[in-house]
């Protein structure tokens, strides 16, 4: 078991009012900086989960437009040979 005993003569580094300046703003930019670096990574997220889902559904509509048209032109050549 380790025992750490305080003594009188160690010397911790004290904060001065300007140093604890200095730690708040560091503090402040380390803090922001990770706000906007995680609101960038969201934002990459949602864009491409988005986008994927936009392009899936111009895939899916142009898939179905093709088959409705293949389907009226099957179904509408069948009466216009009849009609002639």
């Amino acid at each position: 078991m380790v025992v750490i005993q305080y003594s009188a003569d160690m010397k911790f580094a004290k904060l001065t009012p300007f140093n604890k300046g200095l730690a708040v703003i560091l503090l402040a930019f380390i803090f922001l900086g990770g706000a906007i670096a995680l609101i960038y990574i969201l934002k990459w997220i949602f864009r491409s989960a988005f986008i994927q889902s936009l392009l899936m559904h111009e895939r899916v509509h142009y898939f179905s437009e093709k088959i409705k048209n293949g389907i009226d032109k099957f179904l509408s050549s069948g009466n216009d040979v009849g009609d002639k």
